[in-house]
C-alpha cells in the first residue's frame, strides 16, 4: 500500500454555491482516501490550508470513487473572518503530519483563470478576491489558492473622498467617546443581581421574541433574581444623546438580548464578559440576508455587529448551518431553542383570542374564507422599499372571491408606505389588513396564505394550512437577491409565476399541500409552547443541555 505521507493528491474540481462557499474536489490515492475501496485500512484524510507558518484545518467531505470535497465558506472562514491573506496551499494531513502540497489536474488548468470571484462590499469601497494559480515544477504544478482584500477612496471627485475621509474621522471620534461613556458606565455600575437588557433599535417597543421572553420571565417569578430592563430605540429618534444613552445602558448589563440588526453594537466594543444573543425575529425564509449574501449588491462590510453574538437562535438543528452563514459565525454558536413568541401562537387560549379580535374587527369576513395575501417587500431596505401593485389584477381576484364566497386581506410588509391600491367598487371582498395590530394572530383567521419569499411560512407552517406562492419576479429576484435554498423544491406550496398561474391555484384548489408537512419537519424539531422556557434556563439559568455546550 502506498504511504499515506507519498501519496498524490490532485485538485479535480472548482465550483461554487450558495454565492460564498468553494468546493473544492480532491482524489487521493488508495488507501489515504476516506472511500478509497479495497483498502487495507481507511483513515480519514485531513486537509490544511497552510501559508509559511500559518495553517489552518480544513473540512473534508468523503465523497465517490476515492475523492473529497473540500468546502469553505469565503465569507466566515476561520475565527468569525474570512480567509486571510496571502497565497496557501492545499497540503493533506495524516496522522499530524503534512504530505505533499495538493497539485492539480492539468485538464483543469485552463480553467484556473475564469474559477475565481470578487466579492465586493461595504458600498463597493472594498473587495475580497478569491483566485488560483500554479506553484512547484512542470512536472508536478501545485495548486495555490489566493485571497486578497482590497480597498479604495470612494468617489469619483476630490470633493466627494474628502466627504469620506470627513465622515470616517467623525465615525471614529464617535467611538472613541462612546467608548469612554462605555467604560465610565461599567465602571460604575451598581448590581443588584443579574441584568439582563431586551433592545431593539428597530421597533418602538419590545415585541415578538423579546417580549415572549421577558413576560415568561415574569410569570415564573424570576424578577427578583434578575434585573429586567428594556431599551427601544426607533431611527427617527436616533441623536448623539441617544447614543451616549444607549452605551451607559449596554455597559450595565450583563446579557444583551435583541431581536434584529443592532447598529449600536457596530460602534461598541463590548466587555468580554458581556453575553450577546440574537433572537431573530422572524423564522426561517428564502432571501438570502446577512453574510450569506456577502460579496452581493448591498453587501455588508466585512465587520459588523452580526459576528459579535455569544449565541443565536434557531428553530431547528437543520437550520444551525443556515443561521450561522447569515450571521457570519460558527454553527456551534446557533442554538436551537426555538422561537419564544411560537409559544403564545401555539397556545389555546392566545389561538381563540386571536380568532375573537379578528372577528370584532372585521366582522364582513364572519362565515367566509378569508385568504391572506402577504408579500415581502422589493428594494434594499426601509428606504427604497415597495411592491409592483400592477402585478395583482384586483378585479379577478374579486370575481375569484364572489365565486368561492371569500375575502383577500392584503397585508403589505411594514416598510411598503404606498397603501394597495384596491378600487373601491372592490372593497366589499377585497380588504386592507396592512395595519391590522396583531400580524401574528392574524394568521390563526387566514384559511390560505398567499406568499412569495417572506418568512410568514414559518409560523403559517403551524396551522396545516394551504399556500401558494405568487413568485412573478423569481428569477430577477433570485438574480438580485439570492437565496439560501432552492426556492422552488423548498417553499411549502404551488409556485405561480403569473397571475393567471395564481388564479388558476386559487379555482382548482391545486395547493400542493403535502409540501407543507415535508417543510415542518426540516424546520422544528419541536411543536410545542416551551421556548420561552428553553430560552430563559439554557441562557439565564445556565442550563444549556450538554451537547450545545
Amino acid at each position: 500500500m502506498t504511504h499515506p505521507l507519498d501519496a498524490d493528491t490532485v485538485l479535480v474540481g472548482i465550483s461554487w454555491r450558495e454565492g460564498i462557499y468553494l468546493d473544492l474536489t480532491v482524489t487521493a490515492s488508495p488507501g489515504t482516501g476516506p472511500a478509497s475501496e479495497g483498502a487495507e485500512t481507511a483513515p480519514p484524510l485531513a486537509f490544511a490550508l497552510v501559508s509559511g507558518e500559518r495553517r489552518f484545518p480544513l473540512t473534508a467531505v468523503p465523497g465517490g470513487a476515492g475523492s473529497v470535497t473540500i468546502p469553505i465558506n469565503v465569507a466566515t472562514f476561520h475565527a468569525r473572518q474570512g480567509i486571510p491573506d496571502g497565497e496557501w496551499a492545499i497540503v493533506p494531513v495524516f496522522e499530524g503530519s503534512d504530505g505533499r502540497a495538493t497539485r492539480v489536474a492539468l485538464p483543469l488548468v485552463d480553467r484556473l483563470a475564469d474559477a475565481g470571484r470578487v466579492f465586493m462590499h461595504d458600498g463597493d469601497s472594498a473587495a475580497d478576491t478569491v483566485t488560483f494559480a500554479l506553484a512547484g515544477d512542470e512536472t508536478r504544478p501545485e495548486i495555490r489558492l489566493r485571497a486578497f482584500a482590497f480597498g479604495r477612496e470612494p468617489g469619483a471627485s476630490r470633493a466627494a473622498r474628502a466627504r469620506t475621509r470627513l465622515r470616517r474621522a467623525a465615525v471614529g471620534a464617535l467611538k472613541s467617546t462612546l467608548a469612554v461613556v462605555y467604560a465610565c458606565a461599567r465602571a460604575t455600575r451598581r448590581r443588584r443581581a443579574t441584568r439582563i437588557l431586551f433592545a431593539t433599535e428597530q421597533q418602538a417597543r419590545i415585541g415578538g421574541n423579546l417580549a415572549a421572553i421577558r413576560a415568561r420571565m415574569l410569570e415564573r417569578g424570576l424578577g427578583d433574581r434578575f434585573e429586567i430592563a428594556e431599551h427601544a430605540w426607533v431611527a427617527r429618534n436616533r441623536d448623539i444623546a441617544g447614543r451616549f444613552a444607549q452605551a451607559a445602558r449596554v455597559a450595565r448589563a450583563d446579557y444583551l438580548v435583541i431581536d434584529d440588526y443592532f447598529p449600536g453594537l457596530d460602534l461598541l466594543r463590548t466587555h468580554p464578559s458581556t453575553r450577546i444573543i440574537q433572537a431573530w425575529h422572524a423564522g426561517v425564509g428564502f432571501k438570502a440576508v446577512g453574510y450569506a449574501r456577502f460579496g452581493s449588491a448591498g453587501s455588508a462590510p466585512r465587520e459588523t455587529s452580526h459576528r459579535k453574538y455569544t449565541w443565536a437562535i434557531a428553530g431547528s438543528t437543520h437550520l444551525r448551518r443556515t443561521y450561522a452563514d447569515v450571521f457570519g459565525i460558527e454553527r456551534e454558536a446557533i442554538i436551537p431553542t426555538g422561537l419564544p413568541r411560537i409559544d403564545a401562537f401555539l397556545d389555546a387560549g392566545g389561538r381563540a383570542a386571536a380568532l375573537a379580535a379578528f372577528a370584532k374587527a372585521h366582522p364582513e369576513v364572519d362565515g367566509r374564507r378569508l385568504v391572506l395575501f402577504a408579500p415581502t417587500y422589493r428594494g434594499r431596505g426601509s428606504g427604497d422599499a415597495h411592491y409592483d401593485f400592477d402585478r395583482i389584477d384586483f378585479a379577478a381576484l374579486h370575481a375569484w372571491c364572489a365565486e368561492a364566497d371569500a375575502v383577500i386581506g392584503f397585508r403589505m410588509h411594514h416598510f411598503v408606505a404606498d397603501p394597495v391600491p384596491i378600487p373601491v367598487e372592490l372593497t366589499d371582498r377585497l380588504i386592507d389588513l396592512t395595519h391590522y395590530p396583531d400580524g401574528l394572530g392574524l394568521l390563526h383567521s387566514a384559511d390560505v396564505l398567499i406568499t412569495d419569499y417572506s418568512s410568514i411560512i414559518y409560523e403559517f407552517s403551524l396551522l396545516d394550512r394551504p399556500m401558494l406562492f405568487y413568485a412573478y419576479d423569481r428569477d430577477a429576484y433570485a438574480a438580485t437577491r439570492g437565496f439560501q435554498q432552492d426556492y422552488d423544491a423548498t417553499a411549502p406550496g404551488k409556485v405561480c409565476l403569473d397571475g393567471a398561474a395564481l388564479l388558476g391555484a386559487l379555482g382548482d384548489g391545486d395547493f400542493e399541500h403535502e409540501k407543507v408537512t415535508r417543510f415542518r419537519e426540516r424546520n422544528f424539531d419541536r411543536i410545542d409552547t416551551g421556548s420561552s422556557d428553553r430560552f430563559i434556563d439554557w441562557f439565564f439559568l445556565e442550563e444549556m443541555p450538554e451537547e450545545y455546550r
